[in-house]
């Protein structure tokens, strides 16, 4: 959840969702990758805390530890794009999992959508 309590969620094999609360009512944005969902655990989805349009993500695939995953075949990866409430695009993804991300308070760099955090440290 961020400062202004959208709601960003990861899910088992449907990607992310973007929660917004209108006063009355939530309304998810589904976010969507191009990357084959089967068995994958998608973890989390941040915002960039310097800018909101860019979203920072990590999936898991298929490992002894998350052996409830293994059945087959599963993408493992960590991205960042820029979300424009429609879309994600200007994706950068690299293989490998990430169970969660940390930003570090270093500067900046220009992106396709603006100004975004510099470094941002994974864990896996």
């Amino acid at each position: 959840m961020d400062e202004n309590y959208d709601l960003y969620v990861g899910t088992f094999e449907d990607y992310y969702y973007i929660g917004r609360f209108d006063g009355k009512s939530w309304n998810f944005e589904h976010v969507m990758l191009n990357v084959d969902p089967a068995n994958t655990i998608f973890y989390f989805i941040k915002t960039d805390p310097v800018n909101k349009n860019r979203l920072w993500f990590g999936s898991g695939g298929i490992s002894s530890f998350y052996s409830f995953s293994g059945r087959g075949k599963a993408s493992s990866l960590v991205g960042v794009g820029c979300w424009d409430g429609k879309r994600l695009y200007d994706v950068t993804l690299n293989p490998n999992y990430a169970m969660s991300l940390v930003f570090y308070d270093g500067g900046t760099v220009n992106t396709r959508c603006g100004q975004a955090t510099k470094q941002a440290f994974r864990t896996q």
